[in-house]
């Protein structure tokens, strides 16, 4: 996975739509460790992973709920000059 592009909450089969932030406004929230049903994401980019962080985060009453997202899948690398492509 390379990017989040959309994600949503489910809980009791109602999608609820999630925000996506930036760094810049996930730094400006005030209390990370608030719970309660998540309404924002943020994610976070490294060469071999990414993170997502839920905010509020989710707490007991939202446990075995679901989140769904749509995401862009790094291509893989061709290896050797040499090798063939699959097309």
């Amino acid at each position: 996975v390379d990017d989040v592009l959309e994600a949503s909450f489910r809980n009791n089969n109602i999608d609820t739509p999630l925000t996506k932030i930036n760094r810049s406004q996930y730094q400006a929230l005030s209390n990370k460790a608030a719970t309660g049903q998540p309404t924002q994401y943020y994610v976070q980019r490294f060469i071999d992973k990414i993170t997502v962080t839920l905010y509020l985060t989710p707490g007991s009453t939202e446990a075995g709920k679901f989140i769904n997202y749509y995401y862009v899948k790094r291509i893989q690398d061709a290896g050797d000059y040499t090798n063939d492509a699959d097309v």
